[in-house]
C-alpha cells in the first residue's frame, strides 16, 4: 500500500442535528495510513501522531510514525529502520517525546525514543531488560503515576508447571530511563489467577492487584479475591488482601490510586446464576493495608419510575447481565465520572451440512465465527464515586469475526455529558425505546448509519444520525476509536472490498484513513 498515494480532495463534513443544538464535523486525511495497525497519540503542538505496523510477523515488521495538524494534513511520514528487528508492542507520549516499545526475538525489550516534530528516532534502542516467555505469554503493558514523573513497563508470563503467574518488569523516569527493576511471583496455591491490574505511585511504588479465583461455598458465594502486591524502588514486595467486600461475585472492577490510598469500583452479583444486581465502591489503605470503607448499592436503586426504555426497567428487575464487561471508564471536568459496561457474545454460525461421496457422514460447507455487542450502560458517579444515574443505550449487533463495525466508542463533551457512536437502523430511532430494537448486521455497511446517543450530566437522552455509510468509501471502525480531548472523536476509517473469511487477508488489503468528529455545542 503507497501511503503517499492521493485519493482525493480533503474530505470535510458538517451535520446539524437537533440534539442539545449540537453540531457534529466530520475530516478524514486525503492520504492513506501506512500498514494495517495503528496507534494515535496527541502531542503538544495538538498533533495527531500514528504509530502504523503490520497485522502480524507474517506481514514483515515494517513500522512508520505520521505526524496529522488538526485539519488532517499530513506534516510527515517516516519510516523507523529501529524495528527492522523488532516486534512492535506499544508506545507512550510526553514532553520528551513519542516513546516506541519494541520486543526482539530473543525477549529483548526496547525503547525507542522518536522526535515528535521530525517523526525521526533520537538515537538508537535502549534495552529496558529481557522478558522471560513460558508456556503462557500475558502481554507486555505500559502505564505512568498520575503526576507523569515515573512509568512502568511491565510483563506477565506463567511457566510450564506453574500454577500462579510471574510479573516482572522495570520503572523508568520521564525519558524511559530504568530506574529499578521489580519481579514478582505470585504463590503456588489452588486459587487459579484470572486476570490483574497495574497502577503507579508517584514515589515509583508499583501496585499490582491480582484477581484470583477461589472455591465458592453454598452459603458464601465469593469466586473471587482480590490480592494487593506493593513493590517499592528496592525491588521490596508486600503482600495483603483486600478485605472488608460484600459476599459475591465482584467484577468489571477499576482501580485507581490516589496517594497511599487505592479506590476500587465494579459490580457484583450475589449468586453463581444471577445478574450484576449491586454496584460496590470503597477505598483501601495501602499503609495500613486495610479497607477504609466500602458502599455497596443496589442498582435498581437508581432506576426511577419515570424512566421508559425497557432496557433500562431490566436493570431494575435483573440488574445488568453477567457476561457485562467494563468498556471504559471515563472522567469529567467536574470530579465526576461514567462507568461504561457492554454485553458480548460469540457463536459460530454454519451454512449447511453436505453429504459426502453419498455416504453416510456429513460435513460442513463452511463455518463463520461470529461475535455480538448488546446494550451499552453507562453508570454516572459523582466526584466522591457515588452513583447518581444509570442508562441503557439500546444495541443489538453482530458481525462476522473481524472487528471492523462492531461495538461503540464514547466522547466527554464540553458540558460534562457523554456521546457514544454506534452503527444502527433508522428504525431504531428512539433514545431510550420501549421495545427491543432490530438486530443490526454490523458487516451489512450499506443498510447502516453512524448513530450518536447523547447523554446529559442529568441523564437526558437524545439520539440522532448523523450520516449515511455510503456518503464515503471509509468507514469509521468504532472499536478502533477514542477521545484525545473533550468533544472529539478520534478514530481510523477503513476501505475494504468485500469480506474475506480470515482477518489477514481482509485487514492486509484494506485501505485507512484517519478521521475526527468533533462536537460543537
Amino acid at each position: 500500500m503507497k501511503n503517499k498515494r492521493v485519493l482525493g480532495a480533503l474530505c470535510m463534513l458538517s451535520f446539524s442535528i437537533t440534539s442539545y443544538a449540537q453540531q457534529y464535523k466530520r475530516q478524514e486525511t486525503a492520504t492513506d495510513l501506512a500498514t494495517t495497525n495503528h496507534h494515535i497519540f496527541m502531542n503538544d503542538s495538538h498533533q495527531y501522531l500514528v504509530v502504523s505496523f503490520p497485522y502480524d510477523e507474517e506481514d514483515g515488521r515494517e513500522v512508520s510514525v505520521a505526524a496529522y495538524d488538526g485539519k488532517m494534513k499530513q506534516v510527515y511520514m517516516n519510516k523507523l529502520d529501529q524495528f527492522s528487528r523488532q516486534e512492535y508492542l506499544t508506545g507512550t507520549y510526553n514532553s520528551g517525546g513519542l516513546f516506541l516499545f519494541g520486543k526482539t526475538s530473543a525477549g529483548q525489550v526496547m525503547c525507542t525514543r522518536v522526535d515528535d516534530k521530525t517523526g525521526t528516532a533520537a538515537g538508537a534502542p535502549v534495552t529496558l531488560y529481557t522478558a522471560k516467555e513460558g508456556k503462557f505469554e500475558y502481554g507486555i503493558n505500559t502505564g505512568k503515576s498520575a503526576d507523569s514523573s515515573h512509568y512502568f513497563n511491565v510483563h506477565a508470563y506463567r511457566e510450564k508447571g506453574q500454577e500462579g503467574w510471574t510479573v516482572e518488569g522495570v520503572v523508568m523516569d520521564r525519558q524511559m530511563k530504568v530506574l529499578s527493576p521489580f519481579r514478582y511471583a505470585t504463590p503456588e496455591t489452588d486459587d487459579e489467577v484470572k486476570t490483574c491490574y497495574y497502577q503507579m505511585a508517584n514515589d515509583g511504588t508499583m501496585i499490582i492487584v491480582f484477581k484470583m479465583e477461589q472455591k465458592t461455598q453454598k452459603d458464601n458465594y465469593t469466586p473471587y479475591k482480590y490480592t494487593v502486591v506493593q513493590i517499592n524502588s528496592k525491588g521490596k514486595s508486600t503482600t495483603s488482601t483486600l478485605n472488608g467486600l460484600p459476599v459475591g461475585a465482584f467484577s468489571c472492577t477499576s482501580w485507581k490510586l490516589d496517594g497511599s490510598t487505592l479506590r476500587y469500583t465494579g459490580l457484583m452479583a450475589k449468586t453463581k446464576k444471577a445478574g450484576c444486581t449491586h454496584f460496590i465502591t470503597g477505598t483501601y489503605d495501602l499503609q495500613a493495608k486495610k479497607t477504609i470503607t466500602t458502599t455497596e448499592t443496589e442498582l435498581k436503586q437508581l432506576v426511577t419510575p419515570a424512566q421508559t426504555s425497557r432496557y433500562t426497567k431490566d436493570i431494575a428487575e435483573d440488574g445488568l447481565p453477567s457476561d457485562a464487561f467494563l468498556a471504559d471508564n471515563i472522567s469529567f471536568s467536574d470530579g465526576s465520572r461514567a462507568m461504561v459496561f457492554q454485553t458480548y457474545s460469540s457463536y459460530t454460525y454454519q451454512s449447511y451440512y453436505a453429504n459426502v461421496h453419498g455416504g453416510n457422514s456429513f460435513k460442513p460447507s463452511y463455518s463463520v465465527n461470529m461475535k455480538t455487542r448488546g446494550n451499552l450502560y453507562v453508570l454516572r458517579l459523582n466526584a466522591d464515586y457515588e452513583p447518581q444515574w444509570i442508562k441503557a443505550v439500546a444495541m443489538d449487533q453482530e458481525e462476522p469475526d473481524l472487528d471492523l463495525h462492531l461495538g461503540a466508542t464514547c466522547v466527554p463533551d464540553s458540558k460534562n455529558g457523554l456521546q457514544v457512536f454506534f452503527y444502527d437502523v433508522e428504525k431504531n430511532a428512539s433514545a431510550e425505546p420501549e421495545k427491543r430494537v432490530a438486530k443490526v448486521g454490523a458487516s451489512d455497511i450499506k443498510h447502516d448509519k453512524l448513530a450518536a446517543v447523547s447523554i446529559s450530566a442529568e441523564g437526558k437522552m437524545k439520539k440522532s444520525f448523523l450520516y449515511d455509510i455510503d456518503e464515503s468509501d471509509y468507514h469509521l471502525s468504532p472499536e478502533r476509536a477514542f477521545s484525545l480531548v473533550d468533544n472529539q472523536l478520534v478514530y481510523i476509517a477503513i476501505r475494504h472490498k468485500g469480506l474475506s473469511f480470515t482477518a489477514r487477508k481482509l485487514f492486509t488489503h484494506a485501505q485507512y484513513h484517519l478521521g475526527t468528529i468533533s462536537v460543537q455545542p
